[in-house]
């Protein structure tokens, strides 16, 4: 125990113990229902590696399948493998390639552990995101919202950033979904009234102008 002790606070072994205190945050903030609006769906993210791995964030599928799931579970189930990976495979190299060099040994857990955390999270991500605590609407394919109020719930929306809203549609089933005011239309802050106009089903964004600059009827 003492020995396995002295090899977790070795220096190279920080980035993977950082990841881990990340992970328990993460799950943390996740079972308690807190997720950031800045890191959650809906975001573009390009990773490139030299191996041929090509991993996209984006709403149309692929490794985040973002409106689905906040992107906190991504990020969650990435750096806890990460960090578990990495430190059993920096042990597995210290008893099997003594002869091995620090920085190519941290190297080669780094990018094996990187590698493998990132097909894993893609495959575990809707799972595990389906046991934990929901903080976000998804797949309401078929709920027609376009002319329902709902209320701004995050800090604001504006034109250029996503904003989380709570709307009621005609049948009185509430949603919290994110949403964007269209353009024109100044920020409306946390509290304040806006109509959906367009509720794209695809990507579970509401499209949205100000409640007092929607001159149709409402539902």
């Amino acid at each position: 125990m003492s020995d396995f002790f002295q090899f977790l606070v070795l220096g190279e072994n920080l980035v993977f113990l950082s990841c881990l205190m990340i992970f328990a945050a993460l799950l943390t903030l996740q079972m308690m229902g807190f997720v950031g609006d800045a890191i959650e769906g809906g975001v573009d993210l390009d990773f490139d590696a030299d191996v041929d791995v090509d991993v996209d964030f984006d709403a149309d599928g692929g490794i985040a399948d973002a409106t689905h799931f906040p992107v906190i579970t991504l990020l969650m189930l990435f750096c806890g493998s990460f960090g578990i990976l990495g430190l059993a495979t920096n042990k597995l190299l210290h008893e099997y390639a003594q002869g091995m060099q620090t920085f190519p040994r941290l190297a080669a857990a780094i990018a094996g552990s990187g590698v493998v955390s990132l097909f894993f999270s893609k495959a575990t991500a809707r799972r595990v995101g389906a046991w934990l605590p929901d903080v976000e609407t998804h797949g309401i394919d078929g709920t027609d919202l376009n002319g329902c109020v709902a209320t701004v719930i995050s800090e604001k929306m504006t034109v250029d950033t996503l904003g989380r809203i709570s709307v009621t549609d005609h049948k009185a089933g509430n949603y919290t979904l994110r949403g964007k005011l269209m353009q024109g239309h100044e920020e409306v802050a946390n509290g304040g009234l806006v109509v959906v106009v367009q509720h794209d089903q695809n990507s579970d964004i509401c499209f949205c102008v100000p409640e007092s600059a929607w001159t149709m009827p409402r539902k």
